[in-house]
């Protein structure tokens, strides 16, 4: 298709013939193997060599043996015909490059007879470049083909043909066009015909000898493409139609999926999770098959995905003293490392190997640690990936939070310090309302009721922990949807990040919502006591908020508001 990146061909190195009288031939075919030729042709150079070009080869005198003078590409094995719409390939293509042996002095080396002496060289690392072809319009294109050798580049030029398809007489002819699949959200952006990247790990010791391995349907994404082609074929309709994953019979015995009329089929089969190893998955699509001048065309076609065996983690040990910034989202420990080790399969003997690698967040977890809290505070540190026997491994470290530098940042977890404007009580049994509570800091709250405990009135009568992040609060008020205007207002001068710790006040789903002072709504979700903790334990939020007046409100009876943090950008930022 039009605008298709350059198609990078990996290195598999350098076959030489002679050409010319002096340089010995060593098969009969047009070129020869590298290894064959290897103390033809001088030593790897010791100057640093350009990535993903060849080996540049020297004389005794550090001096490059060869000159590049021109590329020739030879399609017999390779595909100049392409069909409407569909992907084009460089495969086959065979490469040829053309070198002028050097003297001691670079200067082109001549046989006994006084001839300049070549050398062919059959040459894989060579880039196509395709972006000039369109393969949704019919036509001859030319790829350009370039090869380097030290710093000479040659380009050379084949031709290729986008034809009608056999389907041209057809009108409105609907037919597979290909699937993509992948796991949960990695499908490809792009369509892959016949092929996908999607990849699982999984992490079953390779020694165990079991093949426990079951796929879930809803780890998977799959999508079937199919093509409607017009009587003339200049142009496709393309749909793409998600397969319900809900629909297919899983048969974990056997260890295949299906639909009821077969027409989707998946084999996961030959995964063995006893073993290291990648394995493919193949995927197959079939449909009725298709009738176009009296002749009949399958419509069916293959995919596959790839499922990653992996070594687990055997063993952790940290050897760091942990020092941070206090910041708003997770915490950056990417400057410090741990040392694992991992089992892995040496032929049918299992070996340790060990390996240091980075704090990261996409490797690790924490408990136990408030990033937004300055001091020295113990975080549990947890590695995601599992042991053998199916546990995440874990240390302790102490961790001193220095102040941020990149926000100001305001916490509050105790909602007594505030200033009572207003306030009112109904009855003297009734609990009182704050009708109006000026907690600072651009911060108000409006009709909110006081927690009542052992006869007190205060707004610390509870404590509670939030389970997300180990924040702790001592009390709450309660943000009630009967009371007329109850709510907490927020006013910010800068960009904010503001983090609320809401909860239920009872043992069922409560919902929230967060507005504008135009009344728009910014966020609106519920919290659910049976998945935070239970009844009042706070559920964190986070909002990232422009300059402007902020509501949080109950939606339907009461919540708990058990306190907040705010992080506002500094000037500098």
């Amino acid at each position: 298709m039009k605008g298709m990146k350059k198609i990078s061909l990996l290195a598999l190195g350098l076959a030489f013939v002679g050409v010319a009288t002096g340089v010995k031939a060593f098969a009969d075919t047009d070129y020869v193997e590298f290894d064959d030729l290897e103390t033809e042709i001088g030593e790897i150079s010791t100057l640093e060599q350009p990535e993903s070009f060849p080996d540049i080869y020297i004389n005794e005198d550090n001096k490059m043996q060869y000159h590049l003078e021109n590329i020739t590409v030879n399609t017999d094995n390779a595909r100049t015909t392409f069909y409407l719409g569909e992907e084009f390939s460089a495969d086959g293509l065979l490469v040829l490059a053309d070198f002028v042996k050097l003297d001691e002095n670079g200067n082109p080396a001549k046989d006994e007879n006084g001839r300049t002496i070549t050398v062919t060289a059959r040459v894989t690392n060579y880039q196509v470049d395709s972006s000039n072809i369109d393969t949704s319009i019919m036509g001859r294109y030319k790829p350009q083909v370039s090869y380097r050798y030290g710093e000479t580049v040659k380009t050379a030029e084949y031709t290729i043909n986008v034809k009608s398809s056999e389907f041209e007489t057809t009108k409105n002819l609907v037919y597979i066009a290909g699937v993509k699949a992948g796991f949960k959200d990695e499908c490809a952006t792009e369509i892959f015909k016949l092929k996908n990247h999607g990849r699982i790990a999984t992490t079953y010791l390779q020694d165990s000898g079991e093949n426990t391995f079951t796929l879930d349907t809803s780890d998977l994404n799959i999508q079937l493409v199919k093509h409607t082609v017009n009587r003339v074929a200049t142009a496709f309709e393309t749909e793409y139609i998600d397969i319900d994953m809900s629909t297919l019979t899983n048969d974990t015995t056997n260890k295949k999926m299906f639909n009821a009329d077969n027409t989707f089929t998946l084999d996961y089969s030959s995964v063995d999770t006893g073993k290291v190893g990648s394995y493919i998955v193949p995927i197959k699509y079939k449909s009725t098959d298709l009738v176009i001048n009296d002749r009949t065309v399958k419509n069916e076609v293959e995919s596959f995905i790839v499922v990653d065996v992996i070594s687990p983690v055997v063993s952790m040990e940290n050897f760091n003293d942990y020092e941070v910034e206090a910041s708003m989202g997770l915490p950056d420990f990417t400057e410090y490392e741990v040392f694992i080790e991992r089992k892995v399969l040496d032929g049918d003997t299992l070996t340790s190997t060990y390996e240091t690698i980075y704090v990261t967040n996409d490797k690790f977890e924490y408990e136990g640690f408030v990033p937004y809290r300055k001091g020295t505070q113990t975080a549990t540190f947890k590695l995601k990936e599992l042991t053998e026997e199916g546990e995440q491994l874990s240390f302790e470290a102490p961790v001193v939070v220095k102040a941020s530098t990149k926000y100001d940042i305001s916490i509050v977890n105790d909602l007594s310090g505030g200033n009572i404007i207003s306030e009112k009580q109904e009855a003297s049994n009734k609990p009182k309302y704050y009708t109006e509570y000026d907690l600072g800091n651009g911060v108000k709250a409006y009709n909110i009721q006081v927690t009542d405990s052992g006869g007190k009135d205060t707004l610390s009568s509870k404590a509670k922990n939030c389970k997300e992040d180990g924040m702790s609060f001592t009390g709450f008020a309660t943000l009630n949807s009967v009371a007329k205007d109850s709510r907490f207002e927020f006013t910010f001068t800068k960009k904010t990040t503001l983090i609320l710790y809401i909860g239920s006040n009872g043992e069922d789903e409560r919902g929230f919502v967060v507005y504008d002072d135009k009344g728009e709504t910014i966020y609106e979700d519920v919290v659910n006591a049976s998945e935070v903790g239970g009844k009042q334990t706070p559920k964190r939020v986070v909002l990232e908020l422009d300059p402007g007046t902020y509501n949080v409100s109950a939606l339907s009876t009461a919540l708990t508001f058990h306190g907040y943090i705010i992080g506002t950008l500094k000037e500098a930022e």
